[in-house]
Parts: structure tokens; sequence; C-alpha cells
């Protein structure tokens, strides 16, 4: 271990040094060793090598078109983002957690849009996007009408509601939400990155879409894997999603075993849990009961066969073990030949 300070050094030499019989050249020779090892480890010029330790693992490296403004991946652009950030673009488990626990959604808001972190605008932007879609959906005001809070959910989104109250009076202004979006998607944020190509889906190349959702699902961000959802489950008819080739246009429906199945691993990434075509969902916060009643949830919504569900619960198993290995090619790629239209 590296002494701490000049002073513990040389008390450790001290510690082993010889006794009074010893010669004269001894202790000059100890004198000369403290005065090498000063040197190397104490060199005001020189930076201290620092190890990490063998356990810590360091933050996926993101590809430097992830960097870039959305559409706009050239070569150019790729040598001119080689300079990296000087605030990290990943996530920051700080935030993450204050961000679950807020009860008021508007002060987070108000507090972090802000704050100079891809991480802290990129949640105060989805804290504001997912209280407007709630509020635009009705939800508040009929769960304000249930007198009795008879399971998981029911609980679960009478707490949301509470959470999202502030902005009844004072909604967010939508160009200073795109703002925030924007800011955090062009300095490299992941989650940012896939919900600013959802909303832009139509505008762009599906190659370039599909290359933007799997830079972002390689970052590992579970919450880059919730904001895939929604373009996971549009693209299964023309990409290949968790090893199943993409169908034929005549068999599109509303609900599938394999979009069912994107939506459970949301669910199971600790996410909140609910169907991606909703306007609400479930924060279960790591409670076992929560999760299941909210898994049953996204299953009844879909309205699924027993063979389906076995069907979605094994493709959830797949995508999942995928996404903890960073395994991108397991769960989306492009068809070797495009899907039949028959």
């Amino acid at each position: 271990m590296r002494p701490a300070s000049r002073r513990a050094l040389l008390k450790r030499l001290a510690a082993v040094a010889p006794t009074r019989s010893a010669r004269i050249w001894s202790a000059a020779a100890l004198v000369v060793v403290a005065a090498v090892l000063s040197t190397v480890f104490f060199d005001n010029g020189r930076e201290p090598i620092r190890v990490a330790p063998a356990t810590q693992r360091s933050a996926p490296v993101l590809d430097p078109v992830l960097a870039l403004p959305f559409g706009e991946g050239n070569a150019a652009a790729v040598a001119g983002a080689t300079t990296a950030p000087a605030t990290a673009s990943g996530p920051v488990e700080e935030l993450r957690t204050a961000y679950r626990r807020a009860d008021d959604a508007q002060a987070l808001y108000r507090q972090w849009k802000d704050r100079p972190e891809p991480d802290a605008r990129y949640l105060a932007f989805r804290a504001a996007r997912d209280c407007s879609l709630l509020m635009s959906g009705g939800v508040i005001a009929e769960l304000d009408a249930t007198s009795e809070r008879r399971n998981q959910r029911e609980r679960q989104l009478a707490a949301a509601t509470a959470r999202c109250r502030g902005f009844m009076n004072e909604p967010p202004a939508p160009d200073e939400m795109l703002r925030l979006e924007q800011e955090a998607a062009n300095a490299g944020h992941a989650a940012a990155q896939i919900a600013l190509a959802t909303e832009t889906f139509a505008q762009h190349p599906l190659a370039e879409t599909i290359g933007v959702l799997r830079r972002g699902l390689g970052s590992g961000d579970a919450l880059a894997f919730d904001e895939a959802r929604v373009l996971l489950a549009m693209s299964r008819y023309q990409v290949e999603i968790a090893g199943v080739a993409p169908g034929a246009a005549t068999a599109v429906q509303p609900t599938d075993a394999l979009a069912v199945a994107i939506d459970l691993v949301g669910c199971r990434l600790g996410n909140p849990c609910g169907p991606s075509r909703g306007v609400a969902a479930i924060e279960c916060d790591g409670s076992g009961p929560c999760l299941r009643d909210a898994e049953e949830w996204v299953l009844q919504t879909a309205d699924l066969g027993d063979e389906e569900r076995r069907t979605a619960r094994a493709l959830a198993d797949r995508m999942l073990a995928a996404f903890k290995r960073g395994s991108v090619d397991e769960i989306v790629r492009m068809p070797a030949t495009p899907p039949s239209s028959q």
C-alpha cells in the first residue's frame, strides 16, 4: 500500500531503522532510499498513478456517432466528436435514485432542467413527459374517483397521480421539454437518443433509426431499453427482434407475444412496468408482489392465450439475458433478406 504522506513514509522507515551497532553507511543508505521513495511517490510535478480495483467495471464505450444529433452521422461529424464531453453522458446513480424516490415531479423538473449533467436533463424531460402523458390520458381524474385501492396497480397509479399533481396547474412548456431532450441526446445520452429517434421515426431511414437503437441498447442503460420498447414493437415486422424473423405485413396486429415480451423485459429491468401502448405504468421499485401484479396487467391487457403467454415469457427471458450480456445482435438486427410482403 502506498504511504499516504511524506510523514507516514518516514515513520515507516524509522520503524525498521538499524540498531546503534549498525554502521554509519547503513544509515546513509536508508536516507538515500527515503529520498528516492519520496521523489517517486510525492513528486508534485507528476500525477499519481491510480489503479482501479479489480472488480470495478468501466462504463461501456459508446460509438462516437451516439454523441451526435440524430441524423448527423457523417464521417466529418464523427471526426469532430472525438473529444469526450467534460460531463459523463451515462446514468448517474445518485440522480437515478433521487428520481425514483421523488414525490413531486414538478419540483424535480424545476431543479434539474438547468443542471449540466445530461442524465439530469434527460430525467427532467422524462418526468415532464410522463406526467403530461398521464394527464392527457385522463388517468388522474379516473383514479381520483376510485375510492378503494384493491391491488398494487391501483395503489401505484395513485402514487403516480400524486407525483404529477404539480403539473396540473402549470404544465411543462413543450419547447422546453424538447430542448432538454435534444441537449441530452446531443451530449450522447443513450436513453435520450432513443427517445428522440422514436419521435422522429418517420423522418429517417429505418437502417439509421435501428443503428441509433442498437447503440443505445449497447450502453446497458435500463432506461435506454425502456425508451426502446416502442421502437422495438414498431419494428418487429421489419427487422429481427429477439431472434424472431420479421413476418409478413399482413400479419400486423396491435399485440402479440413478441410485443408483450418486450414490455416484460422492461418490467424485469426495474423500469416502470406497463404496456407500451398505454399512458401509465407502475413503479415497483424492486417489490416482488408489485412486479407480479404489473406483469399480469401487461399480459391481461394483451389478451393472450396460454400458449402465447408461455411464448412471451420465453422470449422475454431470451432478450433480458442478451441485454445483460451486451449481446445487441440477439435483441435487434436488420434481416439478411428483406421481409416478405406476402
